[in-house]
């Protein structure tokens, strides 16, 4: 054989023998090895199949997790009370008035959730109903819109339009177990229009980094900086209006799920697609801003005061009024209407404020029109006092000075005028500078009343007067006619007699006794053999026997005794004093 032969009967072996125990081989050797690697990829599958299932788990739990933070309080009842409030604070917020809000029949799911509904019906602008809805779909809450109605009657468009709307929250059988929306506080101290602090009693609940927005009663407010219970805000967020609070006011999270940057733009969008309106013609406004001058306001008195706007661009929405600058503790302005009100406090010295007034719009951060106005308080200034007898008794043949000088309420030292009106009896004169009136009785006058009328003037502001009547009443001087006749001894006791010629009548007076007469007199203090001393006050005059009553001698004042009242014996009873008996008795 030769040795290619060999070869190919070699080649031919081998083929033979493989051919032969091959499948033996294959299931001794290869068969397990493929059957490990397949195992091994069946447990890779496994592998990464059980992590995706972890991954969604964690994933759910984190949106269940999600889901149960932004639902209502799990109770059905505290979530449709505590829903209720809140939808009243949103309306009120952007501005609604007169809103019917209606709750609906809830209704239960599998155990899981509970839907709330709630109805409200108002009477509202487009731009209001676009802010309600930005706010509302801006909360980060379980809630959407179930039917949303709106009516307007408007052919133009741009009037009010009918809003029924139906919303729907829901609260979780694993909700938060709370009887509030979100996190609450009180004011720690009050807020005035352009306070840019705000200091709170407790940040439980609040976020610790800013920004975030709360709801302070009807005013939204931005929170910039947060530092322990004193944050920094900016004022009138969400295009409300700044308002003035009382420290005790409560303040509430507003849980928003958007930047701030969103809400304006969102609201604008829907602003511009109002379907009730036609276009506007192309118009240029020219707003102005009517600050006329302002009354006199006076301590203690209510004042009132009003600025309006003209011309104003309706594209701007409705003016909000706001105060800046220096305005005094108290006052306040209605932001619709521009109408300010204050009762100024008393003060020691006439107080002037710098009033800054601004017309916002909602679209504008920045005020659309400023004016200033310069407003004093002062103290009232209040009519003269005239104090006025009812009568005046004026006698014949005698000088008559009187005076009828005003005073001042106030303290102060007002200048007054004086006016007469009526006619003046002959010989009278009257100084308008003073107000003393002078008249020279004559002897032979006529008995009678001169009846006038006096009006006193001052000077102060705003100018006040006061007017009395006053009565002249003439007749005989009772005084000229009233003669001491003498002393007389009655039963042990000294008796002075007086006789009035203008009527031929007696009077008898013991010490203790008063004799009066046109005015003149006093209480009689001695009776002497020949003469009597009265006295009035700290005054003291003799009259001795044919004199009268004008011709009482002044004396001097009476020296004072010691005190010596513990040696001297019990006062004797003073008698009765004698009766007046007339003349013919």
């Amino acid at each position: 054989m030769q040795q290619r032969e060999k070869i190919l009967a070699g080649v031919l072996g081998a083929f033979v023998v493989v051919w032969l125990f091959a499948p033996k081989f294959d299931s001794a050797f290869l068969a397990p090895l493929r059957e490990a690697r397949e195992n091994i990829d069946t447990a890779k599958t496994r592998l990464i199949a059980a992590e995706d299932k972890e991954v969604e788990t964690i994933q759910a739990k984190g949106f269940l997790a999600a889901k149960r933070r932004r639902s209502l309080p799990r109770d059905p009842n505290v979530a449709m009370r505590v829903y209720q409030e809140w939808l009243t604070d949103l309306a009120e917020v952007s501005g609604w008035q007169r809103v019917e809000i209606d709750p609906g029949r809830t209704s239960e799911n599998a155990g899981n959730y509970t839907t709330i509904p709630v109805t409200l019906k108002a009477s509202v602008t487009w731009e209001q109903l676009g802010r309600f809805a930005t706010l509302f779909q801006e909360a980060d809450l379980l809630q959407r819109f179930k039917q949303f109605d709106v009516l307007s009657r408007n052919a133009g468009g741009g009037g009010p339009v009918n809003v029924t709307l139906t919303v729907e929250g829901l609260a979780m059988v694993t909700g938060p177990e709370t009887s509030q929306i979100s996190p609450e506080a009180k004011l720690a101290a009050g807020l005035d229009v352009s306070s840019t602090n705000l200091k709170i009693d407790s940040t439980e609940g609040f976020p610790s980094e800013a920004p975030f927005l709360l709801r302070i009663g009807p005013e939204m407010v931005r929170v910039t900086e947060c530092e322990g219970t004193s944050w920094t805000i900016e004022r009138g967020a969400r295009k409300s209006s700044p308002r003035t609070f009382d420290a005790g006011e409560v303040v509430q999270l507003f849980p928003t799920m958007d930047p701030p940057a969103t809400a304006a733009p969102a609201l604008e969008q829907f602003v511009s697609t109002e379907f009730f309106a036609k276009p506007r013609p192309t118009r240029t406004y020219s707003p102005k801003l009517s600050t006329p001058a302002p009354q006199q306001a006076y301590f203690n008195k209510f004042w009132s005061y009003a600025v309006s706007v003209s011309d104003w661009n309706p594209d701007w929405d409705e003016p909000v009024y706001t105060l800046r600058g220096d305005f005094p503790e108290g006052m306040e302005i209605n932001p619709a209407t521009g109408d300010i009100e204050w009762t100024p406090a008393p003060a020691d010295e006439p107080q002037t404020y710098k009033l800054e007034v601004a017309v916002m719009s909602i679209w504008a951060d920045e005020p659309k029109l400023t004016g200033t106005v310069t407003v004093s308080a002062m103290r009232q200034n209040l009519p003269p006092v005239l104090n006025v007898p009812g009568e005046i008794p004026v006698y014949f043949g005698r000088s008559a000075e009187i005076s009828f000088a005003a005073e001042n309420p106030e303290g102060e030292n007002d200048r007054h005028t004086y006016r007469l009106e009526g006619q003046l009896p002959e010989g009278a004169t009257f100084d308008s500078s003073s107000g003393t009136l002078r008249w020279d009785a004559p002897l032979d006058g006529v008995p009678g009343t001169v009846s006038l009328q006096l009006t006193a003037t001052d000077n102060g502001s705003p100018v006040q007067a006061t007017t009395r009547s006053i009565n002249l009443v003439l007749g005989d001087d009772v005084a000229t006619y009233t003669r001491f006749e003498g002393v007389f001894g009655i039963n042990g006791q000294q008796v002075a007699f007086f006789r009035d010629l203008t009527q031929n009548k007696q009077r008898r007076a013991s010490v203790g006794d008063k004799i009066t007469a046109a005015g003149v007199g006093g209480t009689v203090e001695e009776i002497g053999l020949n003469f009597v001393v009265l006295t009035d006050d700290d005054k003291r005059w003799r009259l001795e026997p044919g004199q009268n009553l004008r011709q009482l001698q002044e004396l001097p004042p009476k020296p004072i005794a010691p005190d010596t009242s513990a040696d001297q014996p019990p006062a004797v009873p003073k008698p009765e004093p004698v009766q007046e008996e007339s003349a013919d008795s």
